[in-house]
């Protein structure tokens, strides 16, 4: 079923609604084995993309961001969750990564929000994303204000964890619903 409309809580069909509702329509279209193989492959393509977006914004070569893509689309844990297709996109992971260094070189609203939003998409494709992004959060903006002057560090650790505990209250307030 879609991750709207089963019979039991719906906390658990939020956390999953990223990867699942596509691969449900999926299923409309082409049938189930299909729509399970569209998701998790999708997850490996977009999670090797995202991966390749990072290195390349933290100033690698385009030879170094491949080789990062690829070890990241073929390492061990991805292939032993592929049964779970939500857990084969780690894209959002990576994007959470991207949009925190982003917000920590030149703090601005869009920035923050870009980090509301990627943990807002670590939570809705799965529960443990979304707790690993916030404590990545925490953590990051955490060490990144450390290094920085006491002017630029409040800013930083307050918007990106105010952003990150904003996501968090959107998924809990929508899992009540």
């Amino acid at each position: 079923g879609a991750p709207f409309g089963w019979d039991e809580g719906n906390g658990l069909n939020i956390q999953w609604s990223l990867p699942y509702y596509p691969a449900y329509l999926a299923t409309k279209l082409f049938g189930p084995v299909a729509a399970y193989n569209l998701a998790t492959l999708a997850g490996y393509i977009l999670s090797g993309a995202a991966m390749y977006a990072l290195t390349r914004y933290l100033g690698c070569a385009r030879l170094v961001a491949a080789w990062a893509a690829l070890v990241f689309i073929i390492f061990p844990w991805h292939f032993a969750r592929a049964e779970h297709a939500s857990l084969t996109h780690l894209e959002v992971l990576a994007l959470l990564v991207l949009a925190l260094v982003a917000a920590a070189r030149r703090p601005s609203w869009i920035r923050f929000g870009l980090v509301g939003l990627a943990t807002l998409a670590c939570w809705l494709t799965s529960g443990y994303f979304g707790g690993m992004a916030v404590i990545t959060v925490i953590a990051f903006a955490f060490g990144a204000a450390m290094t920085l002057p006491a002017r630029r560090a409040l800013p930083l650790f307050a918007g990106s964890v105010s952003a990150a505990l904003l996501a968090s209250g959107l998924v809990a307030i929508g899992s009540y619903a």
